[in-house]
């Protein structure tokens, strides 16, 4: 995970980048009784950014 930010005065500037290399793996995985195993995945590379201003 990636997280870089900027602030300028009353301007605040925030990008953010999940699973930057875009890996697959396992969120959580469950075995039952007759020893199945059960995968979910994890998230995608996903990016949020943001943008604020104070008054």
């Amino acid at each position: 995970n990636v997280m870089v930010g900027y602030t300028y005065k009353a301007l605040d500037v925030v990008f953010d980048v999940y699973n930057v290399f875009d890996q697959r793996y396992a969120m959580e995985v469950t075995k039952d009784s007759t020893g199945n195993s059960a995968y979910k995945p994890g998230a995608p590379r996903t990016w949020m950014a943001r943008v604020s201003y104070k008054f």
